[in-house]
């Protein structure tokens, strides 16, 4: 008879590896109680078919192989902090000195991880649904609301906890915005409402889980925000997603919709770099335009076109479809709106997501998920309490006898306070008045910036409004 060796052998590797620990071994020993004062032996036999465990060996006998509530407490902490079972039966050994010393093996610790999954299994959403109705009844600051669809599955979700809703009051001037990041087994995607603090750390006000990224969804949860939140922002920041687009001016009568300048930036070399020999010089040029915070629009409005002349790139299409939409992303023309610090920062959402990413895997459950966000605003919470407990037991260095920085020094949190240090000492070595002059009331003067230059600067003081206005020569 022919064997086809190549159907074997491709057969063969589909085929399971299995291994089987019958022997048929007949050693045993037989028990019986007596009724009174205890057992006696009915058979023993002593022979064996096979090698007795070794002592090395006793710590994979299945009895031996126990996963007890110290384990199970440890893979469910390690979950939270985004420790799989792997890495937490290895941090087991290092806790009990050594593998054989822990008491089960790896094999159970990803066992009872899956078994949680299983558990969870289809009432994932309604476990999270439930969680959030219980933290409602012990706390009536906690808010949360939640959509599902024609077949009862959960598509959109949205929560905020007392600290995220105090922390808005306090600095949800400026809000960015961003949902690029999926973060559980059903592609759910993470929108996060961030802003910065006053050590200009992220900080999270409120966060979602949607389904899609339309048009329907975003104005889902931006008016959840306001119901949750009472007042709008002053500026909400997002990268050029289109339904966020149309989404915002439907729900937010307030607030000005700025565009990411750092989504913006980053696509630079990836689109012109084709059509420009000397990038670095082209960018340089660009970003002095762009980044400055000193030039009116209408300066920034020719410094682009002669930018684009110079390098033949009047009739680029994604450079003149950014000069159509400047006024939502170039500084120029955001000098009166104050940003909260996210002006000259990079995407804090975006930095938000690596944050959370330490956190998270993306087969996580619903349940998975929420506690591992817990985890999460723990650390950036305890990283605002440490900085409140530094700036309150320690003194910068003065590095002037002004008694303003002093003021300065006991009035902002260290990370402020060493802005406002710098600007005192420009004032005090980089800028100089040249004139002062006086008309009605009003006093003008004229300032010299040596940083910028010797830029020459007008301010205007009206004693009469205390009002300073400032204006470009």
């Amino acid at each position: 008879m022919d064997v086809d060796f190549d159907d074997f052998s491709s057969s063969s590797k589909k085929r399971r590896r299995t291994v089987s620990s019958r022997c048929g071994c007949k050693a045993k020993v037989v028990f019986k109680f007596d009724g009174l004062k205890g057992y006696n032996v009915l058979s023993f036999v002593e022979e064996h078919s096979h090698f007795l465990v070794s002592g090395s060996g006793k710590q994979f006998l299945k009895s031996n192989r126990v996963l007890g509530l110290a384990h199970k407490k440890l893979v469910f902490d390690g979950a939270k902090a985004n420790m799989g079972p792997n890495k937490t039966y290895n941090f087991a050994k290092e806790l009990c000195g050594s593998y054989s010393n822990v008491g089960a093996t790896c094999t159970e610790f990803k066992n009872w991880s899956r078994d949680v999954k299983l558990y969870i299994g289809d009432r994932d959403a309604q476990m999270i649904i439930e969680k959030f109705t219980d933290k409602k009844e012990m706390s009536d600051g906690f808010f949360y609301d939640y959509a599902v669809d024609e077949g009862g599955r959960l598509t959109r979700i949205f929560w905020a906890d007392v600290i995220g809703r105090k922390n808005y009051d306090v600095f949800g001037d400026v809000i960015s915005f961003d949902s690029t990041y999926s973060t559980n087994k059903y592609n759910m995607k993470f929108v996060p409402f961030t802003g910065l603090d006053n050590y200009k750390k992220r900080v999270v006000f409120a966060v979602g889980l949607i389904a899609k990224e339309d048009i329907d969804n975003y104005v889902w949860i931006f008016e959840v925000f306001i119901k949750c939140m009472i007042r709008e922002p002053k500026c909400i920041v997002t990268d050029q997603c289109p339904a966020m687009k149309q989404a915002i001016p439907t729900v937010f009568t307030e607030a000005r919709h700025r565009l990411c300048m750092w989504h913006i930036m980053k696509k630079f070399n990836q689109k012109l770099a084709k059509c420009i020999s000397k990038m670095d010089d082209f960018k340089r040029k660009i970003n002095a335009l762009i980044w400055s915070i000193d030039i009116d629009p209408a300066t920034f409005e020719v410094g682009w076109k002669d930018v684009m002349k110079e390098y033949k790139l009047e009739s680029n299409e994604w450079l003149c479809e950014l000069y159509n939409i400047r006024e939502s992303w170039i500084p120029a023309y955001y000098a009166d709106d104050p940003m909260a610090g996210l002006l000259r920062t990079t995407s804090i959402s975006e930095s938000e997501n690596s944050f959370f990413d330490k956190f998270n895997r993306r087969s996580d459950t619903l349940t998975e998920f929420y506690l591992r966000y817990e985890s999460a605003m723990e650390k950036q919470r305890h990283t605002n309490a440490r900085l409140n407990y530094e700036g309150t037991k320690t003194m910068p260095r003065m590095d002037t006898p002004l008694l303003l920085e002093r003021d300065a020094a006991e009035l902002y949190t260290r990370t402020m306070f060493y802005e406002v240090q710098s600007e005192i000492m420009s004032s005090c070595y980089d800028m100089s008045i040249n004139s002062i002059s006086e008309e009605d009331g009003v006093k003008i003067f004229s300032i010299k910036d040596k940083r910028r230059h010797g830029k020459i600067f007008e301010v205007i003081l009206n004693s009469v409004f205390q009002k300073e206005t400032w204006k470009n020569i």
